[in-house]
């Protein structure tokens, strides 16, 4: 299950933009007049507003203009979608691509100088859609957005030091640490390797068929839970354990098909709904749903359906309502499976019709009908009736 842990804190915070504080002196000396007034210097600082950046919450390591984070080329984005990306306002994809640097250079916490009119909730929502265009992030995250009043060094010309103040958004995640990042770079090693072995040489459909295949046979479900039934995938990679260990929660399926489809050179995305994530992929210029933890639905043999049931399928057969639906693309209709009627129960009159017909329009291999409600000792006597 996909979850986001997340807390809102809003702090009350005083007034105080602008003041300074001088550093102690390293020295038993007294240290230098500044040569620039504090006006001044608000003046200067103030004029371009700043995102920053720290593995700890104690200090800023690293500071960017806008600019300069635009400028920044992320080695990995390779290996992201752009769908989320692209639905965003220029104010939320800054925030977006703070985050992915946060990411790709594991910095826990981001903050946004108030002037960039980036909020809380901004925030907060960047870290989701990185995590549904990237394979990269777990969508299984402990992160926490709150206002935040922080302060970074300014040295003067003179070589004093200062702390600038400044009031803003910040985001903590906790998921951006080094040792998880380094699992994730195996797992896409791997799954590089992974794919040259499936030798991708159908069509679209056949290749994304291969890939979805291959995830959902390979991986086994684990629902990371210890003896005592306690949630403990927070932190995990689970890009690591679905391509590595071949065992994870759905977050991992979902993560590694999405590398697996991204490295084929597939549009594609993740979705995440109450409860569940799964993908979507285009194919031939079509957009699809993909559940690789329904693997059990795969054909045995070989037929008509493909991969079965939860590969390239539409969005009415999606039990789990995804969040953020504006932004998604529609699957309106499945690559192997479309429903062959539409009923309200068993004992419709149209029931037998439905089956019947179905069954003649997939080689009499198999019929589709949907119902909104169900008895199975009724079906199972029309079944007996078409057969």
């Amino acid at each position: 299950m996909k979850k986001y842990i997340i807390f809102l804190l809003i702090l009350v915070i005083s007034a105080l933009c602008g003041c300074t504080i001088l550093e102690e002196p390293t020295e038993p000396t007294e240290p230098p007049e500044p040569t620039l007034s504090v006006e001044e210097i608000e003046k200067e600082e103030n004029a371009v507003p700043r995102i920053g950046f720290s593995t700890t919450d104690s200090n800023i390591e690293e500071i960017f203009t806008v600019e300069e984070l635009r400028s920044w080329q992320n080695p990995y984005e390779k290996y992201r979608s752009c769908v989320m990306f692209d639905t965003l306002s220029e104010t939320e994809k800054t925030a977006y691509r703070a985050i992915e640097y946060a990411m790709a250079n594991c910095y826990q916490y981001t903050y946004f100088d108030y002037r960039l009119g980036i909020s809380v909730e901004d925030a907060e929502e960047a870290v989701r859609y990185l995590a549904l265009d990237s394979p990269l992030l777990e969508q299984n995250l402990f992160n926490v957005a709150y206002r935040s009043t922080e302060f970074y060094d300014k040295t003067l010309p003179d070589g004093s030091v200062i702390k600038i103040m400044n009031h803003g958004a910040c985001v903590s995640v906790k998921n951006f640490r080094k040792d998880l990042w380094d699992q994730k770079l195996i797992a896409v090693e791997e799954a590089e390797k992974i794919l040259a072995s499936l030798n991708l040489q159908g069509t679209q459909a056949e290749n994304a068929e291969a890939i979805y295949r291959y995830v959902a046979q390979n991986t086994t479900y684990d629902p990371y839970k210890t003896e005592f039934g306690s949630y403990t995938g927070d932190l995990a990679s689970f890009l690591y354990d679905t391509i590595v260990n071949k065992e994870s929660h759905c977050d991992g399926f979902t993560n590694a098909l999405a590398l697996f489809f991204e490295l084929a050179g597939f549009e594609q995305v993740e979705k995440i709904g109450d409860g569940h994530t799964w993908n979507c992929v285009k194919i031939d210029g079509t957009w699809y749903n993909c559940d690789a933890t329904a693997g059990s639905f795969i054909p045995a043999d070989s037929d008509t359906r493909g991969a079965g049931l939860f590969f390239a399928y539409a969005d009415y057969l999606q039990n789990s309502k995804p969040l953020y639906r504006d932004k998604y693309p529609v699957c309106e209709e499945g690559l192997y499976m479309q429903a062959d009627g539409f009923l309200s129960s068993e004992d419709d009159d149209d029931f037998f019709d439905a089956l019947y017909d179905g069954l003649a329009d997939h080689d009499y291999e198999w019929s589709f009908v949907i119902l909104d409600s169900f008895d199975y000792d009724n079906a199972e006597y029309t079944l007996r009736q078409v057969v």
